[in-house]
């Protein structure tokens, strides 16, 4: 319910639960157990200490959470009040204070470098980001480390606050308003649970959702990709098997690319000419991430030998080509859809872009 350094918001809710008919029966980092009792009036007190402290007159210890150790007045016995003098209180609350700057320092060192790192995970392969959602753990993790650092610092801000209360005179509330503070943690915490559930549920999808062929049949018929009889006059000869890596169509889907096609095509025109074909259609959430995903995907096929040139006078928002003697190949934008050919053959590059432009016009 509250962080370690929420000294004052701890008591006052060790006590309205007591008004309600729960006393504190032990307490660790993690958790708090209550028992149900007649509903009374009961006192807490906190001490610090890196060891568990001594038994004090009329007070019962009760648990500790680290270096705060949780004292409960015993009721009908004499007690002395444990803090009576903010100064030597303010000693004690030294010792979290320490503690609580120690571990907020490295946590922010620590999330800078883990920041570092995610942002050049990111990069190692921007397509896979559009295509297979790989950015979501990159993010996921993102808000964790920028959560537990915001979380330490506002702890040093409040173990702060505390500290000047305590050296200005004034002691630690034992009734303070808590219940804001409560509603906001739960909320925080319910937010980073969902997440993370979240994130959970979609890797566990996956998993189940892995299909059963990886290389499935290339359909009969028209696809949305440009396929070999598209641009070709002479029939088909002997065609890929299927189930073969190297024939075979597949849709898949993402986050940022929720309509994904792929054709992998072989065929035999005669004897010692053999055609083949890797066609590909992203159908992209948005223009803009379709121009975004243009460009890592013109990165990441430039490094495998693909030079290509723009082509500035085409229907096309955007064309890319590529041409070498056995290898010839194209990236296109119209709109949100994104087409990436490479062909394998003595037929014009331009008959494939004609074909594709047909298609993304409808």
């Amino acid at each position: 319910m509250f962080n370690l350094w929420e000294i004052e918001e701890q008591m006052s809710w060790f006590t309205d639960m007591s008004l309600q008919g729960w006393r504190l029966t032990r307490l660790n980092h993690g958790f708090a157990t209550f028992e149900p009792c007649e509903p009374e009036e009961i006192i807490y007190r906190c001490e610090f200490s890196h060891q568990k402290s001594n038994a004090k007159t009329g007070w019962e210890f009760v648990g500790s959470r680290n270096i705060i150790h949780v004292y409960r007045r015993i009721p009908g016995e004499q007690s002395i009040e444990i803090h009576a003098d903010p100064i030597k209180q303010a000693e004690g609350l030294s010792i979290l204070k320490r503690s609580i700057f120690t571990r907020g320092l490295l946590t922010l060192l620590l999330t800078i470098l883990l920041v570092g790192l995610t942002m050049a995970k990111l990069k190692i392969d921007p397509v896979g980001n559009y295509l297979q959602d790989t950015f979501i753990e990159s993010f996921v993790f993102l808000i964790a480390y920028f959560f537990i650092s915001f979380t330490m610092v506002k702890g040093m801000i409040h173990t702060s606050k505390l500290m000047r209360k305590l050296k200005s005179g004034t002691l630690l509330e034992h009734n303070t308003n808590f219940k804001r503070k409560m509603y906001q943690n739960q909320w925080i915490a319910g937010s980073v649970i969902l997440m993370m559930s979240l994130w959970m549920i979609n890797i566990v999808t996956n998993l189940l959702t892995v299909p059963n062929d990886p290389f499935p049949p290339i359909p009969k018929g028209e696809l949305p990709v440009v396929q070999l009889s598209d641009f070709m006059d002479t029939p088909l000869g002997n065609q890929g098997k299927v189930g073969e890596p190297f024939h075979y169509f597949r849709e898949d889907s993402s986050l940022l690319v929720p309509k994904q096609y792929e054709l992998n095509q072989e065929a035999t025109v005669h004897a010692t000419y053999k055609p083949a074909i890797r066609s590909y259609l992203y159908e992209v959430r948005s223009t803009w991430l379709a121009e975004k995903f243009l460009k890592a995907l013109k990165v990441k096929n430039t490094s495998y030998n693909e030079n290509y040139e723009s082509i500035q006078d085409s229907a096309f928002d955007e064309l890319w080509i590529s041409k070498e003697e056995y290898k010839s190949a194209f990236i296109a934008r119209f709109n949100n859809q994104v087409y990436y050919v490479v062909y394998f053959g003595k037929e014009p590059i331009e008959a494939l872009i004609d074909e594709a432009l047909a298609k993304a016009k409808g």
